[in-house]
């Protein structure tokens, strides 16, 4: 290679580091054109730099805590080997039998986490399971001083994605390594095990040539040996909708969400078998999104495999890689017999002069419209690839579960370089940071993110800021202490742009400010008009120049409600749409028409309106996305993410679909109250136990009803807002929360026996929300949210005319009060500890507290007699705590009565044997909670008229 051309492999090479991984691939193609010699060049060069930063040995790591993991019971850590999403793997001596072993160390913030134990205690199983040369084996599980690891065999020798990375390998060495994959893939069927992760990262070649599979932490057991068509899962590691395993080698039903058993295994066997005869992916993309819908859709390039290749092998990838289960190959013993065949077969003349090439049937190249009268995963496995198609990418859509106990996902942002999806999720009331990594097998909470709002993306994906405790904060998505960037009351969204600037909305009724992303002075960046009180700016997004911004403008006044543009200097801007109360941008990937659009909510349908962001103008028709989108009340800004290629957004079924049901203390289901309805937003008894008050959504207004148990009679109370109803003692009168200018709330008070008049009690203050009603009349008890104290416990006297009075106001959040039956105690969740726990303490407050629950809790509530005290912990469970009001008070130990609140809105019956609650219903064969994935979702625009 000449000087001249060889500093231009260093130029590429340097450009492309600069560059997200996903995205490189797509850099060198264009930056070297037709020059494959230095096209390879970069490429060799760019895989020996992630091997380097990928092996390099280190110095002891931090696992997770502050301090260094140097020793694990008797094995010497040496060096970090790798790292995944449950933890890191170690190279570590075994000082009692004088070996090096491998340690598969679980991160300590996941020993919480009873879904991510599950999955580590399966992979000890699974392994322990099999017995076989080309499965590397394990020797142990330690679990020293609350540390959980895997002891493993360690395996000399680089992984098949190292070999892979140095260009497509002889087809000697392809078959013999596939003829040991395919063997261990047969003794782990055999044993009921599917792998569910098989792909060249997980395989270890030794020097000796032998080859060893690893991480099993996907591992799933069968049933005993059933015809392996037949083969059916029968635990519960994949739910319908939960994708698990890595984008370019998942079968096309694990994409989907859909049950999987062995023949995935099969095609992602293939899937690697084509890489390592060609050295590209069968399945490639730039994006997770791009990824997926290859495996759904394109067919591999069978005219890059070598002209070596036999009919036997070719034959074996086609029927590895075939989309429909039912025609894939069923059994590793017959991949095995197929390389076994090529390795003993003569050489073939076939392939000798000219490669093969594909023949794609007529009907495969039929337009759209032809076929759109089959199901979307007919059409999916019927199209021919994407490269000889006349007309761009179908729609193709998927879904993101929530959490398992968690409500349903919402304000959720993918990152600048669409490999993460961050979301809020509420666990047992309480609201949590968490991140999806889309290659990843599951999301999880990021540490130091609890009680988030509004999270978004730094735009390098490194960071999140997100608003919380009445601050705007950052963090890494590594977790870890967050950091306090600005004051911001109650945040209503940010946007960071690529000069280290986030502009964010301190509130609803605040202008956009502008700070430093490392902090200091917050400066306003829009102004409000001084003759509107109910004004305030919010949702403020960067377009892509970094000086632009779209936001939208709230407010009683129709002449100033929309969504406008300003500039990151505050130059007065204009006003885009005058209807919305948000959009966001979105750029038209291979749109030559327009370059973006604007995509908004109308009413409950997602659409989009073609956008210019240089001219700042939209122009053309507005086209329907999507329907039955909700606003969600103040959550509205996370019904909808669009990026790049993909769209994000939730349906709003959740709503829709929950019913009143009660079920017993073992959470047998005793019956549901009236029909499905959009309940939410409270639920309280009556003291007689003979009504119900409850919130129902109406488009973006939640209004109070009360439900007569007895005749089963559902009737509305407020002909206005309302929403968190309270009962008087004598069951004559409730209060409720109503939000008639945000952020500030007003508490009303209204008769339960058919008197109209509402009455305005008190401005409770920012997201103040009342509690509960003290035994004897005299006292209401309520939270609000202060800038710098988070959310406090305050009195109103409901007799006289004495203001407030703080009950408790501490810098932790203390919410979700109850008084005890008998007046002298009061129940309440803080998350003094760091997390949100349940205590009780004496009313006045005299410093004296009990801590009732011991790993998480919220949402206390007391039976009638005081004899039990109940709460949800963070996983979902209802718990019941034994307590003693006579004298002192006294806990007992905490009791789980059952598992799968769905709801933080439950009432516990007065004898505490039944619990009313909020919940889909048990027919209905989704939650609703999904987030749902398009992508190539511009095709809607051009498909619907």
């Amino acid at each position: 290679m000449t000087p001249d051309r060889w500093a231009r492999v260093k130029e590429v090479f340097h450009s492309a580091l600069e560059r997200a991984p996903l995205d490189r691939a797509a850099f060198v193609a264009t930056a070297t054109g037709s020059d494959a010699e230095v096209a390879r060049e970069v490429a060799r060069l760019l895989a020996a730099h992630e091997r380097a930063s990928d092996f390099m040995e280190s110095p002891p790591v931090v696992v997770g805590t502050a301090e260094p993991l140097r020793r694990l019971g008797h094995y010497e850590i040496v060096s970090a080997l790798g790292a995944g999403a449950m933890g890191e793997v170690f190279r570590a001596h075994d000082t009692t039998l004088n070996r090096d072993v491998a340690l598969k160390v679980l991160d300590p913030s996941s020993a919480g986490d009873p879904g991510r134990l599950a999955r580590f205690s399966r992979e000890a199983q699974a392994l322990a399971a099999l017995n076989h040369p080309n499965i590397a084996a394990i020797y142990g599980v330690e679990d020293h001083a609350g540390t959980q690891a895997l002891v493993l065999e360690l395996v000399e020798g680089p992984t098949l994605a190292d070999v892979i990375a140095r260009g497509p390998m002889p087809l000697a060495e392809v078959l013999s390594i596939a003829l040991q994959m395919a063997d261990a893939l047969e003794a782990a069927h055999e044993r009921g095990i599917v792998h569910r992760d098989l792909k060249p990262a997980n395989v270890k070649v030794r020097p000796d040539g032998t080859v060893k599979v690893l991480d099993f932490g996907l591992a799933k057991a069968l049933r005993p040996m059933e015809p392996a068509a037949s083969a059916s899962p029968t635990h519960s590691g994949t739910q319908p909708g939960m994708i698990l395993g890595t984008a370019a080698y998942m079968a096309p039903e694990q994409a989907r969400g859909a049950l999987v058993d062995r023949r995935a295994d099969l095609w992602a066997f293939g899937a690697v078998l084509y890489e390592m005869l060609t050295g590209a992916r069968a399945f490639g993309g730039t994006t997770v999104s791009d990824t997926l819908a290859a495996v759904l859709k394109a067919t591999p390039d069978w005219t890059r495999l070598p002209p070596d290749s036999s009919s036997a092998i070719r034959r074996l990838l086609r029927r590895c890689l075939e989309k429909d289960q039912k025609q894939r190959l069923a059994s590793a013993a017959d991949a095995r017999l197929e390389i076994q065949e090529a390795l003993t077969a003569p050489p073939s003349l076939e392939h000798s002069h000219t490669p093969q090439r594909t023949w794609h049937p007529v009907w495969r190249l039929l337009p759209w419209g032809l076929t759109a009268a089959l199901a979307l995963a007919v059409v999916v496995e019927a199209w021919g690839p994407w490269r000889v198609s006349p007309q761009a990418p179908s729609p193709l859509r998927f879904q993101i579960p929530s959490p398992p106990h968690t409500s349903e996902a919402g304000m959720f942002t993918l990152s600048p370089d669409g490999r993460h999806l961050a979301f809020v999720a509420v666990t047992a009331g309480s609201s949590r940071l968490w991140l999806r990594d889309l290659e990843a097998l599951e999301a999880h909470a990021v540490a130091g993110g609890e009680g988030a709002t509004y999270p978004f993306w730094s735009p390098d994906s490194g960071f999140l800021g997100f608003f919380a405790q009445g601050k705007l904060k950052r963090i890494s998505i590594n977790g870890g202490t967050s950091r306090t960037l600005a004051d911001a009351a109650a945040g209503r969204g940010g946007t960071w742009s690529r000069d280290g600037i986030i502009v964010f909305s301190p509130g609803p009724v605040s202008p956009l400010m502008r700070v430093s992303a490392d902090g200091g002075a917050a400066v306003p960046v829009t102004t409000l008009a001084s003759d509107d009180p109910s004004g305030g700016h919010r949702f403020p997004t960067f377009l892509p120049d970094g000086v632009h911004i779209l936001y939208a403008a709230s407010s009683d006044k129709a002449d100033t409600t929309g969504v406008y543009w300003t500039t990151i200097d505050g130059r007065q801007g204009a006003r885009l749409r005058p209807e919305l109360t948000n959009a966001l941008y979105a750029p038209a990937v291979g749109n030559a028409e327009t370059p973006g659009y604007l995509v908004f909510r109308r009413g409950t349908s997602l659409v989009a309106q073609p956008f210019d962001p240089a001219r700042l103008t939209v122009a053309g028709d507005v086209r329907p996305l999507a329907e039955g989108v909700p606003d969600d009340g103040n959550r509205g800004f996370g019904a909808f993410w669009a990026s790049g290629s993909s769209l994000f957004y939730r349906i709003g079924t959740a709503r829709a679909n929950r019913a009143l049901i009660w079920r017993s203390r073992t959470g047998d289901t005793l019956g549901s109250l009236g029909q499905p309805a959009a309940f939410g937003e409270g639920l309280r008894l009556s003291p007689d136990g003979s009504t119900a008050a409850v919130g129902i959504f109406s488009g973006d207004i939640t209004y109070l009803w009360l439900e007569n148990l007895r005749t089963d009679v559902l009737s509305r109370f407020t002909f206005h807002s309302g929403k968190e109803p309270v009962w008087s003692p004598d069951g004559r009168s409730v209060v409720f929360a109503r939000q008639d200018v945000a952020p500030t709330v007003d508490i009303y008070r209204k008769t339960s026996t058919g008197d109209n008049q509402e009455t305005l009690l008190f401005n409770a203050g920012i997201n103040g929300m009342p509690l509960d009603w003290s035994p004897d009349g005299k006292w209401l008890i309520y939270q609000r949210q202060d800038a710098k104290t988070g959310f406090d416990l305050w009195l109103l006297p409901l007799e006289g005319s004495a203001p407030p009075v703080p009950y408790l106001q501490t810098p932790s959040n203390e919410m979700a009060a109850m008084f005890s039956p008998d007046g002298r105690w009061v129940a309440y969740q803080s998350d003094e500890s760091g997390e949100m726990q349940v205590y009780v303490q004496a009313i006045p407050a005299s410093g004296a507290k009990y801590q009732i629950s011991r790993e998480g809790g919220a949402q206390p509530q007391w039976r009638h007699d005081g004899k039990e005290l109940f709460f949800i912990s963070p996983d979902g469970q209802l718990v019941a705590v034994p307590v003693s009001l006579e004298g002192h008070f006294e806990p007992g130990n905490p009791q789980v009565l059952f598992s799968g609140v769905e709801s933080n809105d439950y009432a516990a019956a007065s004898d505490g044997q039944r619990f009313l609650m909020i919940l889909a219903p048990t027919d209905d064969g989704s939650s609703g909670r999904s987030i749902t994935v398009t992508v190539n979702w511009t095709a809607e625009l051009t498909r619907r008229p």
